[in-house]
């Protein structure tokens, strides 16, 4: 049997194999051998004389002259040579002038005639430097597979559906998303998580779910005061009662398939010539239960109830619990409004009837025994019902180690677990639970927790002198066709390769760009295609942090539960729309359509939208439009109490311009927030804040992006005050244009799709490689940019071009290495 003395010595596996893949890492700032080509240009020197220098001259020199502002000096460029050598220099101060980021707002801006040709000297010659720079894809850290990974992992190797590593540390953020290798640290405490997750995962694919103890769980709704929200909150008629402020929503995740005791609780009271309330309860917007209540008259008969027992699969589900029908029944002079009267509010006598709790006990009747799916994928014998032969053990642990370690293994590593299945049989205990000690003895091999790229001896790299480089650069290989399967899909699956992927890679032919290209197709097909809509896009779009934000429950009572599920499950089925149809990337700053239920459309003011169920809806003529409008969006780029056209100026920057600012200085004062809504507006506290030369720079640049979505308040619905002030939503750009509103915000975004490729390239690239992008990278980012473009922005288009991408195929070899 297995013990924790069995398992802690497996565990120093982890802590033992580790570090022999230490001289593996490499900080990302390496770049062994980039070291730029400093051979002169003179051909480019009479023209940088004659166009660029008197403008670097006239507006830049002020400030990056002797004075070195920011550690950068235009000046210092005396000759070809030094032209060639300072390349760098030069791009760094096209990127500032192509965002109008310099010369700062209140210097002298330059005419567009002006700049015109200086960038397009400055892009020529950056483009032709750039092409003689050694050819670098970088080098991927050894890393860990983030609680995601990990999850999805052993869901897809096992056939589990429990989440261990939700019980793991948190993982660290780098660069804007939780799978960078650089930041996916080891700590003792994880280490002795990945101990137990391992036995409990193991005992859970072979035996099934232990047998669990009955419990309760109860949930309350997110408003704080519920009479003053229905009076003041206008609502559209709907029988269900899912849309209604009275219904209480949550997820829950069911631990066990089994049966559970569903409960909900009626707080409130309505006239005494009424008849009967009625309850549904509903999972996953299927109704299951419904059920009279007696009439409370009073608050002292408040808290009539109902439940009712039934299976749940195990997993997450979302249960609601609502008032159904709620006019029926009223007595005359209390019929309020019309149902078909979908602008009026409801009167007093539905406002004081709300579900309080809805309770969760069980499971009770569960199912035992291991899942069909962890049968199928152990058990590759044959011989799920026992009775196995001597063969059995080396198909089934061979089977599941090539899938664990993503790779082909070797006699040896078969050898091992096989041997663990005998020593437990010998001690007399079965071969099922043999299988329990090698599957664990997989589970924490640094080959199934760790995503490894090793450069092995055949084939000889190609450096950079075979290239036929005027200077060597790094030497590269191409990664293997498994690691090439793994890079596949841990980008578009968060996940271990399938049996298709691992079958191509067996067969060396993942590579070859028709089977390629072919496979990407497929995977964005599959339902696991989900994982990139929510870490990669939940991570890019930051509504992953919608989950934890709290708006003030005072000043925006219609940001229920319900509100914030509705909210997020727009924003996903728009990434998934554009992902399955095919659609172009731009439609994530212009699309006229979305995907809306009651309680949103409502909450955005479009009528015409009945019942809980999401469906594709026209946005012509509504002042929304893109991802950028949604409330997710809006939500989380906002403070709790109020808007900021800070923050989501600079998720604007940051997420669809690809011109993040850079981080504030030290010491920068707070805006001051008495008086705001009341005596002054947040434009005017900014303009203030703006006089401080030090901020004023890059705030010119985000609060004017910001101000044109002040029209949507702090949880994304429309508004045309702010408190007593009027919205003022204009705003005019460093280089000079102008819009009111996000209309008009909206064509500017949209008017260079280009530079929305490159920042969509950017994410994905970053998210794709594990790694940071560094200056090498930025030839590959516009390579994909173009490639995109060139195919009408398709969304496969740019997953094609990151997937065939040399960053993305190959690997750096440290010198040296055989």
């Amino acid at each position: 049997m297995l013990t924790r003395s069995n398992l802690a010595g497996c565990a120093l596996t982890v802590a033992v194999v580790c570090p022999l893949f230490g001289p593996a890492l490499v900080s990302r700032g390496q770049s062994n051998g980039t070291a730029t080509n400093a051979a002169p240009q003179t051909a480019d020197w009479p023209a940088f004389q004659k166009t660029v220098q008197p403008f670097l001259a006239k507006h830049c020199f002020e400030c990056h002259g002797d004075k070195e502002s920011g550690e950068v000096r235009l000046d210092r460029f005396q000759d070809g040579v030094a032209l060639a050598k300072g390349w760098e220099t030069i791009e760094k101060a096209m990127e500032a002038l192509r965002k109008h980021a310099m010369p700062p707002k209140k210097k002298a801006q330059p005419t567009g005639d002006e700049l015109k040709p200086v960038l397009t000297w400055m892009e020529t010659f950056v483009a032709r430097m750039e092409s003689r720079d050694p050819v670098n894809p970088g080098r991927v850290v050894i890393r860990r597979l983030n609680r995601t990974e990990y999850n999805n992992t052993v869901r897809d190797l096992l056939g589990v559906i429990i989440r261990p590593a939700d019980d793991f540390p948190s993982d660290n953020s780098g660069y804007g998303f939780d799978n960078i290798g650089a930041a996916l640290s080891m700590s003792p405490a994880l280490t002795e998580k990945y101990v137990t997750a391992a036995e409990n995962v193991a005992r859970t694919a072979v035996f099934g779910v232990e047998r669990l103890k009955p419990v309760r769980i109860t949930h309350e709704p997110f408003i704080v005061n519920y009479s003053s929200w229905k009076a003041t909150v206008k609502h559209v008629y709907d029988e269900t009662g899912m849309s209604l402020p009275g219904a209480l929503h949550h997820v829950h995740r069911f631990p066990a398939d089994g049966e559970y005791v569903i409960r909900g609780v009626m707080r409130g009271y309505r006239p005494s010539a009424s008849n009967p309330m009625e309850m549904g309860l509903w999972i996953d917007g299927k109704l299951i239960h419904e059920a009279k209540l007696a009439i409370p008259e009073s608050a002292e008969m408040s808290g009539q109830a109902t439940e009712v027992r039934v299976p749940v699969t195990a997993g997450d589900h979302w249960l609601s619990v609502t008032m159904l029908r709620v006019f029926d029944g009223l007595p005359p002079v209390y019929k309020g409004p019309n149902p078909a009267n979908t602008t009026a509010g409801f009167g007093k006598e539905d406002r004081d009837t709300f579900i309080s709790i809805v309770a969760v006990s069980g499971p009770y009747a569960q199912v035992l025994g291991p899942s069909q799916e962890s049968l199928k994928k152990i058990f590759t014998c044959g011989h799920v019902n026992g009775q196995h032969d001597a063969a059995c053990a080396r198909k089934i642990v061979g089977d599941l180690a090539r899938r664990a370690y993503r790779r082909p293994v070797t006699d040896k590593e078969v050898d091992e677990l096989v041997k663990l299945v005998a020593m437990v049989q010998k001690d007399g205990d079965s071969f099922e639970e043999g299988l329990v000690l090698a599957i664990q003895k997989m589970l924490i091999s640094p080959h199934f927790l760790f995503r490894v790229e090793k450069a092995p001896s055949p084939p000889t790299p190609v450096t950079g002198r075979e290239r036929g480089e005027e200077k060597r650069g790094p030497d590269v290989r191409p990664i293997s066709d498994h690691e090439l399967a793994s890079r596949l899909s841990y980008f578009l699956w968060s996940s271990m390769p399938d049996d298709e992927l691992l079958r191509c890679a067996d067969e060396q032919s993942l590579r070859k760009p028709v089977v390629l290209e072919a496979q990407v197709r497929r995977m964005l097909k599959d339902a696991k295609a989900q994982a990139l809509v929510e870490n990669f896009g939940g991570q890019w779009l930051q509504t992953r942090a919608l989950e934890a934000h709290v708006p003030n429950r005072v000043t925006f009572q219609q940001f229920t539960d319900y509100t914030r599920v509705s909210m997020k499950r727009e924003t996903d089925l728009f990434f998934d729309h554009i992902i399955k149809e095919d659609r172009s990337i731009l439609d994530f700053i212009d699309a006229n359509y979305t995907f809306l239920n009651q309680r949103l459309a409502e909450f955005y003011k479009i009528p015409g939208v009945k019942g809980h169920e999401f469906r594709r809806v026209d946005l012509t003529g509504t002042p929304r439009g893109g991802v950028w409008t949604q409330g997710a969006v809006l939500t989380v780029s906002s403070y709790a109490h109020r808007t900021s056209p800070v923050l989501r100026g600079k998720w604007l920057l940051d997420n669809l311009l690809n011109a993040p600012p850079p981080p504030p200085p030290p010491d920068v004062p707070n805006l001051d927030e008495m008086g705001v809504g009341k005596s002054v507006s947040v434009r005017e506290q900014l303009e203030k804040h703006r006089g401080n030369a030090t901020c004023a720079s890059c705030h010119a640049r985000m609060d004017a992006l910001g101000f044109g979505l002040e029209n949507f308040d702090a949880i994304g619905s429309w508004r045309d005050k702010d408190g007593k002030i009027d919205i003022d939503s204009s705003g005019t750009l460093p280089d000079g244009r102008s819009f009111q509103g996000p209309q008009q915000l909206r064509e500017i975004l949209k008017s260079d799709p280009n530079a929305f490729a490159e920042c969509l390239t950017e994410k994905m690239l970053t998210y794709a490689l594990g790694r940071g992008l560094e200056r090498y990278d930025r030839k590959a980012v516009r390579t994909i940019a173009e490639q995109t473009a060139k195919d009408n922005y398709r969304f496969s288009s740019l997953v094609l071009a990151i997937v065939q991408s040399m960053p993305f195929q190959m690997q750096q070899v440290n010198r040296g290495t055989p």
